[in-house]
């Protein structure tokens, strides 16, 4: 049995349509670029044009990251990554000391600081770790998906939580220079002196 297409001339609410054009979508929807979301599931094939060219908002359904995320949070991981970032708060602050007794504490942080990335690492591929991050570095495919999705999931289903004028505000990163208030912890050892 072939299908049978004719010619769209206006959006009906509750239909299903598929291929058509931008440029019609467009005309026939009067919507501006802000006030349109499209989801697709390739981050270059399907979202750089649309973000990059028509102004659209974007969302990437990325089916990995669910198990991404049930790694990432799980006791393990967060005792791995707190660990992580605690033996880096305290090597920055205590990297200029000379002192023999605290040079030795100090190999033994890196040493603990170099277990900790490898477990974060093998805990989600024990080849090349996460898919978003490379220890404190956001991998290429992380970085592509920051900047052509507005949002990502795993599941569109994931959205069926929040109301339609639900505003999705992103987590402010703190740039090399700034301050990091959400992780920038100031611990520091008591001088015995």
């Amino acid at each position: 049995m072939s299908q049978t297409w004719r010619p769209v001339s206006s959006l009906e609410r509750g239909q299903i349509y598929i291929q058509g054009n931008v440029g019609d979508f467009i005309s026939m929807t009067g919507l501006p670029g802000a006030r349109v979301l499209y989801f697709g599931d390739h981050v270059f094939s399907d979202l750089a044009d649309p973000i990059m060219q028509l102004g659209w908002k974007t969302g990437a359904i990325i089916p990995e990251l669910e198990a991404e995320m049930k790694k990432a949070f799980s006791p393990a991981a967060k005792r791995y990554l707190a660990e992580l970032l605690v033996l880096e708060n305290m090597l920055k602050n205590y990297q200029e000391h000379s002192r023999p007794e605290l040079v030795a504490v100090m190999e033994d942080w890196k040493q603990r600081r170099t277990e900790a990335r490898r477990h974060l690492k093998t805990m989600f591929n024990p080849r090349f770790g996460s898919v978003f991050r490379t220890e404190k570095s956001p991998t290429y495919f992380s970085l592509r998906l920051s900047a052509f999705a507005n949002l990502y999931t795993a599941s569109v289903d994931n959205l069926m939580n929040y109301s339609l004028d639900y505003t999705f505000i992103p987590r402010r990163t703190a740039l090399p220079h700034e301050p990091d208030l959400n992780f920038d912890l100031d611990i520091r050892l008591t001088d015995p002196d």
